[in-house]
């Protein structure tokens, strides 16, 4: 598995689990290095840092999910608070 194979991987996993809690060391084992190593690979490769680019996912799936309907605005206000 190359790098790239391994963080599309990781990504993969982090969309389909944006609601719950995301454990880093999976998203390393994932992509098959460590977690220092997964940490500087994804900042590198993404240009954002992984906390920030899953705060980002997460905002921007709830902010669809609000002009969608599917969400309250007290929804997500909590939604957005518990990601800090």
């Amino acid at each position: 598995m190359t790098w790239v194979d391994g963080l599309n991987a990781a990504i993969a996993y982090i969309e389909d689990h944006l609601t719950e809690e995301i454990d880093c060391g999976e998203l390393a084992r994932i992509a098959g290095c460590s977690f220092y190593h997964y940490q500087r690979m994804f900042a590198y490769m993404a240009g954002v840092s992984l906390g920030e680019y899953i705060r980002r996912r997460r905002m921007s799936r709830a902010a669809v999910d609000l002009l969608a309907g599917e969400l309250e605005a007290g929804g997500f206000t909590k939604g957005v608070l518990s990601s800090y």
